[in-house]
């Protein structure tokens, strides 16, 4: 790319990352568009593909990239890049900065908005990792997007992950195996790797909460 003009070289960056994003391959796409000096596209590139998506598939670290390669602006103007933003400090441990800026989300989403359902579970999510879940509503809710989601195979293996978590938060050991071999049999069915990975995790966490160090 370097031998080029620049407006040659700018082209050739745009149109790699255009085919990386087509294949999935977002962090490389987000790179090189920041290369191009065009950081817009990154948010085409997320509004594309779905902030919760990108976790659930591609990983934590692609979230990471998405964000960290784009401008201020340009996640001020973009509902999903805030939502990744949200779901770094949420992952980082930073759950009262996740918090607050889950709320000023919630007050641009109104009802009949294409992201609600996203931003919904998301604030679940939020709970979850906060361990402040409440046992009523929240998880009637939880269950009924669960129903909602059965034919949505990347959603359902994040379903089954929350429920996991949440079930070992509540000492429902029983349930969350349960829950984690499901959230497994759905991350095969769309090769994700990451939530394979962390589900491991999560296993070795409910054997640590039952007293099963040597298989922890």
């Amino acid at each position: 790319v370097e031998v080029f003009d620049q407006q040659t070289r700018v082209e050739l960056l745009v149109s790699m990352a255009d085919q990386c994003s087509a294949k999935g391959r977002l962090a490389e796409a987000a790179t090189l568009a920041r290369m191009a000096g065009d950081s817009r596209r990154i948010r085409d590139y997320a509004h594309a593909h779905g902030a919760l998506r990108i976790w659930i598939i591609h990983g934590f670290s692609v979230l990471k990239e998405l964000l960290e390669n784009s401008n201020p602006q340009d996640i001020a103007s973009s509902i999903v890049l805030q939502m990744i933003e949200c779901i770094v400090h949420m992952k980082a441990g930073r759950i009262n900065i996740a918090k607050d800026l889950f709320e000023s989300l919630a007050e641009k989403v109104g009802p009949g908005h294409r992201l609600i359902k996203d931003l919904e579970i998301l604030r679940l999510t939020l709970l979850v990792y906060g361990c402040s879940f409440d046992r009523t509503g929240d998880l009637e809710l939880m269950k009924s997007l669960m129903t909602e989601q059965a034919d949505g195979v990347t959603m359902r293996s994040f379903f089954a992950t929350l429920s996991a978590v949440l079930n070992c938060q509540y000492a429902r050991f029983d349930a969350a195996v349960a829950n984690l071999n499901d959230a497994r049999a759905q991350a095969r069915k769309v090769s994700s790797q990451y939530n394979l990975m962390f589900l491991l995790m999560h296993e070795a966490s409910i054997n640590l909460a039952q007293g099963k160090l040597k298989h922890a």
